[in-house]
């Protein structure tokens, strides 16, 4: 099987992650994890809607939170666009839910976190593209995009899958950093 992003008339994950950037508040800088999931879940909610998509999540319009944190679908038929999952609380918890994505069967990932002024993001990466590589079930066209939420701003990284199956290896391209107009 091989996706076919293009073929659901959803735009690429690098545009619903810069949308999304924009789109969160700007008074989150200090805020607990849960006022993070909100935000994020609130923006990805309107933002499948405002596309004509059936959207499940927590506190979502459409209906409850359904596996992953937010999944965009286009009905009928379940066809799942954008399976989405965000973690605030360090490296090993960002691995189990990064663990969700590998294992829905979506043609885009997208997985949001943070880390404290872009400290440590180095091993976060290295540690999802090693729990990539090791995953055996990869499907030809599946997109990942990393996005790293942090005080001087969002770093994105995507890596597109090449082959079915167990990958030979995992590297996420940066897409560079976008700033956060974050309140002080």
């Amino acid at each position: 099987m091989t996706f076919d992003p293009a073929a659901d008339g959803c735009e690429s994950l690098e545009e619903v992650s810069r949308q999304l950037i924009t789109g969160l508040p700007t008074d989150l800088r200090d805020s607990a994890d849960s006022s993070w999931t909100f935000a994020l879940v609130k923006c990805l909610d309107e933002m499948g809607q405002s596309r004509g998509l059936h959207v499940c999540g927590h506190r979502c319009s459409g209906q409850a939170e359904w596996m992953l944190d937010v999944v965009w679908m286009r009905l009928p038929g379940q066809h799942i666009v954008l399976a989405a999952e965000s973690e605030w609380r360090g490296a090993q918890a960002i691995r189990e839910d990064f663990a969700k994505l590998m294992v829905a069967k979506a043609a885009r990932k997208l997985m949001v976190f943070n880390t404290s002024d872009h400290k440590g993001w180095q091993s976060i990466i290295t540690a999802l593209q090693d729990d990539m590589t090791n995953f055996p079930d990869h499907l030809s066209g599946e997109q990942y995009l990393l996005l790293e939420v942090t005080t001087p701003g969002a770093y994105r990284y995507n890596f597109q899958v090449p082959s079915d199956g167990r990958l030979g290896g995992v590297m996420f391209q940066s897409l560079g950093r976008h700033r956060l107009a974050l309140a002080n």
